[in-house]
């Protein structure tokens, strides 16, 4: 096969159809993940809801989580994304589905004209002429009516090159039944058979065909006229070539899905009808992509040429309201977007009243205009709905204590209840009709609470003014007009009212007790006196008392502030002794000088204080060294050990030079006795709660130790002390060991039979 219609040859101007299998696979390997993306952030937006306070302000709760806040949760703006990234992915994935298809279906069409003889024998080579130069490189998305006719001009030469020379070249097959092969015959008249499964081509009858009679009525047939001569295809050829159109939209994405590349080189043995085919569905392509109203024998820029002289004829408004009716017409979306909407609009003859980037903007405007619309439509029904819904509400007679159930199991069946879809907008708008509700009631409260108090101010400014049955409104006018009570009422009608109502009411009760009601004044000033007196003699008394638990509180906390001061000045002391101070031969004399270079000396303490805390700093050095030598002795001596064979083991401890200086070493064999006494003492009181707790001997023992000769008791009495390491201890001193347990043996005869448990409980209730 020439190596410009293989595989590789044609993915030459663009990717094979292996390349776009391994983009699939890697495009569905993506699109997988993002759906299990997709999932997870589903089910975390459904814990989520949204809520609303009594202003107004909306804020998010997590029900999973039990977390509320005031800002949107990202995993909302998530979803969006991860719902662009799908659309943009399956759509890649459609394209190339295409583009594959396209490939496959190209190369099958190539697949058969690729070869026309095959020899049987192996002798016979195949033969391969190179391409023509003219169409290399050409496909529809390049091509401009220049390239198509320098294209039509070079198909022709090379037509007629291949006529004057006379070659034969396949003009028709005929399919067998029931075979892969499939006749061809050539313009020579002669016949080759070509099986397209495996791409041969044999001038002799294949071995399956051989004896098959309908095989030979097929070939004994007349070979099919041809449709044309090659000048007429070559005539027919140029006319599909010149109807390609150049006014393809520039959408780049819409011209690569649906452009199909040219070949990039012929065979000369190629079939020109399969030539002329490709051509023809290329040029039917790009005629229905533009306007299927325009006549399919016209080209698109014949179309374009006369849409432009069509538009100098109308007026520009005119065209533009053509275009918007067109669209409303096509139903475009108002949310979509050129691309999207391209193939519903450019089959109209209107499609061409504009140029187009007038299009473009247009229809850029029209959408924008009818989102806005649509907005507003559906706000309207809302608005609509939420008016039933309250009309229902206020023919239901609900009061401020009805609840949402009652309401709903009442009026479920309503046209106007079932108007609202959302459960959600119909529990709020009836929580919202119940607030104002509450409201209404609560204004309607405070308005008679203020009308109340407005009118009494007013009688008692009216009682001030001394107001008779005789009195002029006018005169009370000119009186009050200037006082805050009067100027509180705003409606001077409504003062005028009040004022008749005082004179009708209260008139009598004011003449007949005008007396009394002066007497009853000094009374009650009087009182008023007596009673602020007391109140500032007691205010007094308790600002004294106040005053004394201040000072109090505030000895107290001076105190305690002191105190607080001193202790914390002790701990920096203690710790500039713990930092400066670090063995138990230091002299307070000595150390003081070297203390007061630092500045924890300066602290709130007395002198004595100081040296106080020096000497409990250097006895608990001296405490620590002692104890760290004797647990040095611990593990080098026994109850028996001299500090000579003491002496010789730890002196080669690392520890024993840590521990003491020279000038201490003296001292260490008296530090040794006083260890090994304090040793020798707890060894014997150990021993001695040893006995204590050994149950076998008893006030009996001693008898039974002289009664027997051989000292059995006293043997078993050993071996049971034998068992606990205080018994052990005294191994070095045996003798005085035997004296202690004798003694305690003694004691216990003495002291005779213990007294029964009852005993003391009888003692005590005496």
């Amino acid at each position: 096969m020439p190596p410009f219609l293989n595989a590789q040859g044609i993915a030459a101007g663009g990717k094979s159809l292996e390349t776009l299998e391994t983009e699939l696979r890697k495009l569905r390997v993506q699109l997988k993940e993002l759906e299990e993306k997709m999932e997870k952030a589903n089910n975390e937006v459904t814990t989520w809801s949204e809520f609303k306070n009594p202003e107004g302000r909306p804020y998010f709760y997590n029900s999973k989580t039990t977390e509320s806040t005031w800002d949107k949760p990202i995993v909302f703006s998530d979803v969006i994304d991860i719902q662009n990234q799908l659309e943009h992915i399956n759509k890649t994935i459609h394209e190339s589905e295409k583009e594959a298809k396209r490939l496959e279906a190209e190369q099958t069409l190539l697949s058969a004209a690729t070869a026309t003889t095959t020899t049987t024998n192996s002798s016979d080579k195949q033969q391969t002429v190179p391409a023509p130069a003219f169409i290399s490189g050409f496909t529809v998305e390049k091509m401009d009516n220049n390239d198509v006719r320098r294209f039509g001009e070079a198909l022709d030469r090379n037509l007629n090159d291949d006529k004057s020379k006379g070659k034969s070249r396949p003009s028709s097959t005929k399919p067998i039944p029931g075979t892969p092969w499939c006749i061809v015959w050539t313009n020579d008249q002669q016949v080759f058979f070509f099986n397209p499964t495996s791409r041969t081509s044999l001038w002799d009858r294949p071995e399956e065909l051989k004896g098959r009679s309908d095989v030979d009525e097929m070939i004994r047939a007349a070979m099919p006229q041809q449709e044309s001569t090659d000048s007429n295809r070559t005539i027919a050829t140029k006319q599909k070539l010149d109807s390609i159109s150049d006014d393809i939209e520039p959408d780049a994405k819409k011209i690569k899905s649906d452009s199909i590349p040219i070949i990039n080189s012929l065979n000369n043995n190629e079939n020109i009808d399969n030539e002329i085919k490709l051509i023809q569905n290329i040029n039917e392509r790009s005629i229905n992509n533009n306007n299927n109203n325009i006549n399919t024998k016209e080209s698109p820029y014949d179309a374009e040429s006369k849409a432009a002289k069509q538009r100098e004829l109308i007026p520009y408004e005119t065209r533009i309201k053509q275009f918007r009716e067109m669209l409303a017409e096509k139903q475009v979306s108002a949310f979509a977007t050129w691309e999207q909407e391209l193939n519903k609009i450019n089959c109209d003859s209107r499609y061409l009243l504009l140029t187009a980037k007038e299009r473009k903007q247009e229809f850029d405007r029209y959408t924008h205009e009818r989102a806005d619309e649509e907005r507003r439509e559906k706000e309207a029904k809302i608005k609509l709905k939420k008016k039933k819904f309250h009309d229902l509400i206020k023919e239901s007679n609900v009061s401020v204590k009805t609840t949402y159930n009652e309401f709903s199991s009442r009026h479920s069946k309503d046209e106007r209840f079932r108007a609202v879809e959302k459960i959600r907008d119909r529990e709020a708008w009836f929580h919202e009709y119940v607030q104002e509700l509450k409201t209404q009631e609560k204004d309607g409260s405070n308005k008679h609470t203020i009308k109340e108090k407005l009118k009494k101010d007013y009688f008692s400014l009216l009682k001030e003014l001394k107001v008779t049955q005789d009195s002029s409104w006018s005169d009370i006018k000119r009186s009050g007009e200037h006082d805050q009570r009067y100027k509180a009422i705003e409606s001077s009608s409504r003062r005028e009212d009040w004022f008749r109502e005082y004179q009708t009411k209260h008139i009598d009760e004011i003449t007949n007790s005008s007396n009394d009601a002066t007497n009853e004044e000094d009374l009650e000033r009087q009182r008023e006196k007596e009673k602020q007196e007391r109140i500032d003699a007691s205010i007094k008394k308790r600002a004294e008392e106040v005053k004394e638990q201040l000072s109090g509180f505030q000895r107290e906390l001076d105190k305690e502030r002191e105190q607080l001061k001193k202790d914390k000045a002790i701990e920096n002391f203690k710790a500039l002794l713990t930092d400066m101070v670090r063995t138990a031969d230091a002299e307070w004399k000595d150390t003081k000088k070297a203390l007061r270079k630092d500045p924890r000396w300066n602290q709130d303490i007395d002198r004595d204080e100081k040296e106080s805390l020096f000497e409990e700093h250097v006895n608990l050095l001296e405490k620590k060294r002692k104890m760290a030598f004797h647990s040095l002795l611990s593990e080098h001596c026994t109850l028996s050990s001299t500090w000579k064979e003491v002496k010789k083991n730890i002196k080669t401890d690392v520890r024993f030079e840590k521990i003491f200086s020279n000038d201490h070493k003296r001292d260490l064999e008296r530090e040794f006795e006083l260890y090994m006494k304090y040793k020798y003492d707890t060894a014997k009181k150990e021993f001695k709660e040893l006995l204590k707790e050994t149950k076998i001997i008893t006030h009996k023992s001693l008898r039974m130790i002289r009664e027997s000769e051989e000292q059995n008791h006293l043997r078993d009495i050993e071996k049971i002390l034998q068992k606990d390491k205080r018994y052990l201890l005294l191994d070095v001193i045996p003798e005085e060991r035997s004296r202690i347990l004798m003694n305690y043996i003694e004691d216990l005869q003495e002291q005779g039979e213990p007294p029964p448990p009852t005993a003391s409980l009888d003692r005590r209730k005496l």
